[in-house]
């Protein structure tokens, strides 16, 4: 008899949401994400110095969050290849590339420098980017 998680998915909405909900697992990460970010905010604060303890837990999660990368890149790996971890991992790099370059040329641009150099070399790199990340 199958199990009923394992039915049949007729709705695409339903099977959208179902395949990006991450649940608790999510959840879980991003607790430990603002914990790294806080911890880190904390250790740089002259006002109030860092304690002991957030020393502590800062390299805790620091070790999480480098244990569960290392975690979910090898299992995928394991999964789809090594090769397609790779190219997801340039993907997700170019991504974010590609963002950055697109927020310093929106800057340019609210400065109202049409033709100046900067920008012109940005746009470039952008297009040359998402050229390279279409085929990933």
């Amino acid at each position: 008899m199958t199990e009923k998680r394992f039915e049949p998915v007729y709705d695409d909405n339903e099977y959208n949401i179902l395949g990006s909900d991450l649940g608790s697992i999510e959840t879980e990460f991003k607790s430990l994400v603002e914990d790294y970010q806080h911890l880190t905010k904390r250790l740089m604060d002259v006002d109030k110095p860092i304690t002991d303890g957030e020393i502590d837990w800062l390299g805790i999660t620091d070790l999480k969050i480098n244990a569960v990368y290392r975690f979910i890149y090898s299992e995928f790996s394991k999964l789809k290849g090594s090769d397609t971890a790779l190219k997801m991992q340039l993907a997700i790099d170019n991504q974010d590339i590609i963002k950055q370059l697109y927020d310093k040329i929106y800057e340019q641009r609210k400065l109202n420098i049409e033709n100046d150099p900067v920008l012109r070399e940005l746009s470039k790199q952008v297009r040359q980017l998402r050229i390279l990340s279409f085929g990933q």
